[in-house]
């Protein structure tokens, strides 16, 4: 089966299937500024498109087409997309 997670009013939406497997989702962000907190570690792979992300304490990193981040494990977050961005995201 697969599990849709749809947050900010429809503006980010995920799938991901629900095994018993490593974790993932694949999703698509809209133009708009989010607030995201983990609970554990992410792998964000950028498909499509790209995202800045400031992560509390540090400046603003810019992840274009290709590129990957790691988000820690309880972790806020902020995500900003200047166009439609597709992503990976590995649980983990």
């Amino acid at each position: 089966m697969i599990k849709v997670n749809e947050y900010f009013e429809g503006m980010v939406k995920s799938l991901g299937p629900e095994t018993q497997e490593k974790k993932f989702t694949l999703g698509v962000i809209m133009p708009g500024s989010y607030e995201f907190t983990t609970g554990v570690k992410e792998l964000m792979e950028i498909v499509q498109g790209s995202l800045e992300i400031h992560f509390e304490g540090h400046p603003a990193k810019e992840y274009p087409k290709g590129q990957n981040f790691t988000v820690p494990e309880n972790t806020k977050f902020t995500v900003k997309a200047e166009k439609p961005t597709a992503y990976i995201c590995y649980y983990g």
